[in-house]
C-alpha cells in the first residue's frame, strides 16, 4: 500500500501500474523471442543504508557498500543494517516510482547529517565503477572539497546524472554542496532539487535558489526499513523532492528505452528535456522551476491510446530532438 501511494502522491498511480505490467509482459516474451534483455536503469543512493524491505522493493536492491567505519577505525557498518531511517525511507520512494529500477545502497553516515566529506567521495567514486545510470544524493555538504569536485566531474565525463538535495533541515540559508557546483562551476550533470508544496511554495527546509527545479517535498507513506520497519514518520523537504526526482528521472530513461531501443542521446539531455516538458503550464512564468510529472505521465494524458503506444509517441521525441 505505501509503494501505490507514494507513486499516487504525485499522479503516477495509473501510469506506473501499466508501465510495470508492460514491463512484466517484456520480462516473460524475452525467453523465448530475439526481443533484447531488459536494459534496467541502475540508481546509486548514496545515504545511510538500507535494509530489509517490503518483497518487491527488496528484489531491486543489488550490490551494495559501506564507507562507514566503527570506532577502532577498521570494522565496518554494514550497509544492509541502516541506523537511520532516512536511506530506506529514500529507497522505498525511489522503488514506488520506477518499479524495475535497481539500487545500488551506499552508506556514508549512521546519521542523517554528514560531516565528514570522504564517504561521500568514496560513494560517487564507486557508483561510477558499477556504472549506474543515476546518482541520488539526499545528503549535503557545507563546504567545497577538491576531490569532491574532481568526483563528480569523473561522474560528468562519464554520463552519470547526480540528482542531489540543495539544503539540510535548518540550513536553508547556506550554500551547499554538490548542489553549488552546478552553478558556480557549471558542472552539467548535477541537478539540484527543492522541494515544495502543492501550491507550489519551497518547504522551509529547501533553498529556492541553488535549486534547478521544485518537486513536490512531502510524503507521509515511506516506511522504513530493517529494525526500524514498524514505525512511520511524516518526512518533508529536499530530500523527499530528491528520491521523488530521481524515481522520475529513472521512470523517464527506463520509457526512452522502450521507445527507442537505444541509447541515442545522454541521460541527462532524456532527463531534462522532459523535466523542462512537465513543468506546470499554470502561471509558468513564477514557477518556471517547477516540474509536475503528471502532466506528461499521468492517467489523463494518455488519452484513449494503449501505453505502449503513449510511450512510443511521447519519448519517441527524443529522435527529433537536434
Amino acid at each position: 500500500m505505501a509503494r501505490i501511494l507514494a507513486s499516487s502522491s504525485i499522479g503516477l498511480n495509473a501510469f506506473v501500474a501499466q508501465y510495470t505490467s508492460i514491463q512484466q509482459e517484456r520480462l516473460e516474451r524475452i525467453t523465448n523471442s530475439n526481443l533484447k534483455p531488459l536494459r534496467t536503469i541502475k540508481i546509486a543512493l548514496i545515504d545511510t543504508g538500507v535494509g530489509a524491505m517490503g518483497d518487491r522493493s527488496q528484489s531491486q536492491i543489488k550490490d551494495g557498500i559501506s564507507f562507514v567505519h566503527g570506532p577502532d577505525g577498521e570494522s565496518e557498518s554494514p550497509w544492509w543494517i541502516p541506523s537511520h531511517e532516512h536511506g530506506p525511507q529514500m529507497a522505498d520512494i525511489i522503488c514506488a516510482i520506477d518499479p524495475y529500477c535497481e539500487i545500488y545502497p551506499v552508506k556514508v553516515t549512521d546519521e542523517q547529517a554528514v560531516k565528514d566529506p570522504q564517504p561521500i567521495i568514496d560513494a560517487i567514486n564507486w557508483a561510477i565503477e558499477q556504472g549506474v545510470d543515476i546518482i541520488s544524493l539526499s545528503l549535503v555538504l557545507f563546504n567545497s572539497h577538491t576531490d569532491l569536485f574532481e568526483a563528480i566531474n569523473t561522474a560528468n565525463r562519464k554520463n552519470i546524472v547526480i540528482i542531489c538535495s540543495t539544503a539540510d533541515r535548518g540550513n536553508n540559508q547556506q550554500k551547499v554542496y554538490p548542489a553549488t557546483y552546478w552553478n558556480q562551476k557549471k558542472i552539467d550533470c548535477l541537478i539540484p532539487i527543492a522541494g515544495c508544496d502543492q501550491y507550489r511554495k519551497v518547504t522551509d527546509y529547501s533553498s529556492e535558489t541553488e535549486a534547478k527545479y521544485y518537486f513536490v517535498g512531502k510524503d507521509d507513506t515511506a516506511k522504513p526499513g530493517g529494525l526500524m520497519r514498524d514505525s512511520r514518520e511524516e518526512i518533508s523537504g529536499s530530500s523527499v523532492a530528491t528520491a521523488i526526482a530521481a524515481g522520475t528521472a529513472s521512470l523517464v530513461l527506463a520509457c526512452s528505452l522502450l521507445a527507442l531501443e537505444e541509447e541515442r542521446y545522454t541521460r541527462r539531455q532524456r532527463i531534462k528535456y522532459f523535466f523542462k516538458n512537465i513543468q506546470s503550464g499554470e502561471n509558468l512564468k513564477n514557477h518556471s522551476k517547477y516540474v509536475e510529472p503528471a502532466i506528461i505521465l499521468g492517467k489523463a494524458r494518455l488519452q484513449g491510446k494503449t501505453l505502449d503506444q503513449y510511450i512510443n509517441q511521447t519519448f519517441g521525441r527524443l529522435a527529433v530532438l537536434e
